[in-house]
């Protein structure tokens, strides 16, 4: 691993991110964050494609709200990072181009050069698997306004932006084509405008219906590497030089985190967001996740009130409150199931 020293931040760093400095007993921060902003996944005929990037890869705004993710967490952690010595700080992404190009960016941000870790879990298979069991289900949903079913709604979806939507994936990614689409500055189309309100309600609701009961499985290795690390810190008191892990994780990843720890969380994180659990001398906070790094116009800091706080000693059991034994259970078959292969254009 290479050497770690952290830069001073710039007044322009600085000025961006008018957060709040770390706390003086802070011993670790954990913070989950979705990629940046991305071009949509599927090619769809109907959609003029004004972006040079590739299918599914970071726009060049999604790099710089990477960047600035950076710049934020070296503002509010300068105190805690300032010390110059290798293994403060882990970086893990999953196996997607642009979760890795994020957490590049992001450590670019910070100042800090670090080789992220590869989270080896096969995400794309877990995520047809959520779609086998609950899939046919979503498409008889009902609807909102002109639509009577999901069903009915993502058929219309596919025809007006010419996606191919053969595969069960590709039904619903037609739809997230669509809000991605229009995420990167292009115009709600004509024929979407009647119903617009409509068609995004329903990509949050068959999102979350997409992935129900499955929840554990996308945020088992996230959480997984959380438990170990306040376990091995806290309650066995051993030594690591690790005070912060940054991960830059998928949609389905980062939704299911926060699914797990608040059942009524039906956000749909189609912008890069953060998630921040951090270990205090004696408690522990789950902070509420902040604004969208979208457009310049929200502050970067706005993590809103924090969870109630719990004793440090107490975290192994809070992070495993959805049963350890089943977290780890279904850590070890996520494990089994991965291989090198190539990684997927879905989650």
């Amino acid at each position: 691993m290479a050497s770690q020293k952290v830069v001073p931040p710039s007044k322009a760093a600085q000025s961006t991110c008018r957060g709040v400095k770390a706390p003086d007993n802070l011993l670790y921060a954990v913070v989950i964050s979705r990629h940046a902003q991305r071009t949509p996944i599927l090619p769809c005929q109907k959609l003029p494609k004004k972006v040079p990037e590739g299918y599914g890869q970071l726009t060049k705004q999604g790099h710089e709200q990477a960047y600035k993710l950076g710049a934020f967490l070296r503002t509010r952690y300068r105190d805690f990072l300032a010390a110059d010595k290798p293994g403060q700080l882990l970086a893990t992404h999953v196996r997607l181009d642009r979760c890795r190009d994020s957490i590049n960016d992001t450590l670019k941000g910070l100042g800090v050069a670090v080789t992220p870790d590869l989270d080896p879990t096969r995400y794309d298979l877990l995520f047809q698997s959520s779609l086998s069991d609950n899939f046919d289900a979503v498409l008889h949903e009902p609807a909102r306004g002109d639509f009577p079913t999901m069903g009915h709604l993502l058929a219309f979806v596919g025809e007006k932006t010419g996606a191919p939507t053969q595969e069960k994936s590709h039904k619903y990614l037609a739809l997230d084509s669509l809000m991605t689409h229009t995420l990167n500055d292009n115009p709600v189309p004509s024929w979407a405008e009647p119903f617009w309100d409509d068609l995004v309600w329903a990509d949050r609701r068959i999102f979350e219906l997409a992935l129900s009961g499955h929840e554990l499985s996308f945020a088992a290795s996230v959480l997984g590497k959380t438990l170990e690390t306040f376990s091995l810190k806290f309650e066995k008191a051993v030594q690591r030089p690790d005070k912060m892990h940054v991960f830059s994780m998928s949609d389905t990843s980062l939704f299911s985190v926060l699914k797990l720890f608040n059942q009524s969380y039906d956000g749909r994180p189609v912008l890069l967001r953060q998630h921040l659990l951090r270990a205090l001398q004696g408690e522990v906070q789950q902070l509420r996740p902040g604004s969208p790094l979208y457009g310049g116009k929200s502050p970067l800091c706005d993590f809103g009130e924090a969870g109630e706080p719990v004793p440090a000693q107490r975290v192994p059991a809070v992070l495993a409150q959805y049963a350890q034994e089943e977290l780890d259970t279904r850590s070890e078959r996520i494990r089994e199931k991965n291989c090198p292969m190539h990684a997927s254009r879905i989650t």
